[in-house]
């Protein structure tokens, strides 16, 4: 895995190498880069989340995708954060105190 990810940088490595040249770089050629670096990234990153098997999965068993707001769904992901954050500083706050205790 980390071979196919270091390949797929290999582009942008160069172009980055060769942006340090006084050269002037075409638009186009980077642009298909570009076009061709997203489709690769697209299709690795579907073929190792398996993407389409989990698909499947949700039309085998006529599961039902819920549409949820964004800005709902972070603040109470934000809020659980903070519970869990507080449950970890009052965790440490105990045992710092069981510590000066002995």
């Amino acid at each position: 895995m980390r071979r196919a990810a270091m390949l797929a940088l290999l582009p942008l490595l160069a172009a980055l190498g060769a942006a340090n040249q006084l050269e002037d770089i075409p638009h186009n050629e980077v642009k298909n880069w570009a076009l061709k670096f997203g489709v690769d990234l697209w299709e690795f990153g579907r073929h190792f989340t398996k993407m389409n098997q989990i698909q499947n999965k949700f039309h085998e068993y006529n599961v039902e995708v819920a549409r949820k707001d964004g800005l709902l769904l972070v603040r109470e992901l934000a809020a659980e954060v903070k519970n869990h954050m507080d449950f970890k500083m009052n965790a440490v706050m105990v045992s710092a105190r069981h510590l000066t205790i002995f």
